[in-house]
């Protein structure tokens, strides 16, 4: 019973990756280099009106994608509180969420023909990151951060089953085709049969630093929180587990910095003959 019981964790485990959607180890690619004080000239006002900063909010986050800097990316992933009937299949679920989400880095090098930005970034495969309004984000904070960076806070609220490009969560998170995971259980309908799935995305946080002079985004981070819950039933050798309604919280951390010395290279120096 038990070695059957880890056949289906190892299915579930596959719904737990393809929703949180991975990327490729890299070295580093750039250190962070102190810089003497200079006057710093604002190129954009602060503004306190919510319409004005979420434009400003997209507007800079977008050119990420047209000015494709270097980048160096980390996301952290968890799946926590796994509940269903079965204890064993529960106990199972738990013990192996650590090993199968790991953290994750990932890079960008500017000017690499071999890596594409726009799959680097979410939205992945779209020429945007943003496309939230006023009206999609509970609350947006453009504030003072330091003398060079400003700081972009935004809160999202509660949004079920969101889907790529529309409502919510769709206009600047990743989110996984519904259609896709469906078929990536055929493989597994011989034992286990994946009726359906639901998502919650709640509690949704955006921490951008963006530098006052040039309008950059120098660091982007946010948070993602779901509640999964997943219908299905063993059959065949698997049977005896009947139905099965199973729910876990998947959360992400996401975190990137960007660099923009290829602007500004260093001049080549020559020795004097």
């Amino acid at each position: 019973m038990k070695s059957r019981i880890l056949k289906i964790v190892s299915i579930l485990m596959a719904l737990v990756s393809v929703l949180s959607l991975c990327a490729c180890e890299i070295t580093p690619l750039f250190e962070t280099e102190t810089t003497t004080e200079k006057v710093i000239v604002t190129k954009t006002p602060i503004t306190g009106e919510r319409n004005t900063a979420i434009a400003y909010f997209n507007k800079v986050v977008n050119a990420l994608k047209e000015e494709k800097p270097n980048a160096e990316g980390v996301i952290e992933r968890k799946a926590r509180g796994f509940e269903c009937a079965d204890e064993l299949l529960k106990a199972n679920l738990s013990s192996l969420a650590d090993k199968a989400l790991d953290k994750v880095k990932m890079g960008y090098a500017h000017g690499n023909a071999e890596q594409d930005f726009n799959e680097f970034m979410s939205v992945n495969g779209e020429t945007w990151v943003s496309k939230l309004e006023a009206t999609d984000v509970q609350n947006i904070l453009w504030i003072d951060h330091n003398k060079e960076t400003y700081r972009i806070v935004i809160l999202l609220g509660t949004e079920e089953n969101p889907v790529k490009g529309e409502g919510t969560y769709g206009k600047f998170y990743n989110i996984a085709d519904k259609d896709a995971i469906m078929a990536e259980f055929e493989d597994a309908k011989n034992y286990f049969e994946l009726k359906d799935y639901s998502t919650v995305y709640h509690d949704g946080k955006i921490v951008c630093n963006i530098d006052k002079e040039t309008d950059q985004v120098k660091s982007i981070s946010y948070q993602k929180y779901v509640t999964v819950t997943a219908e299905g039933k063993g059959v065949n050798n698997l049977a005896s587990i009947g139905d099965q309604t199973i729910t876990f919280e998947l959360t992400e951390d996401y975190t990137y910095n960007f660099d923009y010395s290829y602007l500004n290279p260093e001049p080549e120096t020559t020795t004097a003959k």
